[in-house]
């Protein structure tokens, strides 16, 4: 009878748990979600590539939701390494005059916040 109720309550558990998608980049499966959650694994810089950082420039848009939940997952990813930093940069046009010509030229200006 005690084995019974411990295969039941097992199979209970397993039925309350959340079921999950694979997020798949080509063949390799780099996240699972579901309607609340996302699991990925936490990776480590190969031991030859140690030592340096990139810098790169991205672009985003989506609604709130999607900006809110990437400004958290960077949040995350600075938490764990702390090589990883990020900010807002803000591109505005402004005209200005070449001092030499006196020609006004409309420039792209990067704000950083």
């Amino acid at each position: 009878m005690l084995m019974k109720s411990l295969f039941h309550e097992k199979n209970i558990k397993l039925e309350n748990q959340p079921k999950y998608t694979p997020i798949k980049r080509g063949e390799e499966t780099i996240a699972n979600v579901n309607d609340k959650y996302i699991v990925t694994e936490i990776k480590q810089t190969p031991e030859k590539f140690q030592g340096r950082t990139w810098k790169k420039t991205f672009e985003f848009e989506g609604d709130l939701a999607a900006l809110q939940m990437l400004n958290r997952y960077m949040d995350v990813i600075k938490n764990i390494n702390p090589t990883f930093s990020f900010g807002e940069v803000k591109l505005t046009e402004k005209e200005l005059s070449d001092p030499q010509t006196g020609v006004v030229n409309k420039y792209n200006v990067k704000e950083i916040n």
